[in-house]
């Protein structure tokens, strides 16, 4: 059917939604987005799992445990603290 109204020759244009590209551009994005969906959801299994693990465990009062250490002076350190305060304290006594 060849006319004035024959619009096959639109599906050759790029900005076509019929087009070939665009559809192949639709069908990519789609399997991307999809992609996305699992890897979210599957990043969000893992936390929920880590969460109930560490509920298990002891929670809080176990994380705090092993952070303590980063709270302790280090070892030496109040023999080198006392060695100062009595190095300041001769100097003190010399003025």
């Amino acid at each position: 059917m060849s006319g004035p109204w024959n619009h096959a020759y639109l599906a050759q244009k790029s900005w076509h939604p019929g087009s070939f590209k665009q559809r192949q551009r639709k069908e990519e994005a789609e399997a991307r987005h999809e992609r996305q969906q699992r890897a979210a959801a599957s990043a969000q299994w893992e936390l929920k799992k880590e969460r109930e693990a560490l509920q298990q465990a002891g929670g809080r009062e176990r994380q705090a445990r092993q952070l303590a250490f980063m709270y302790d002076k280090p070892p030496g350190l109040e023999q080198v603290e006392q060695r100062e305060q009595e190095q300041r304290e001769r100097e003190e006594k010399e003025r």
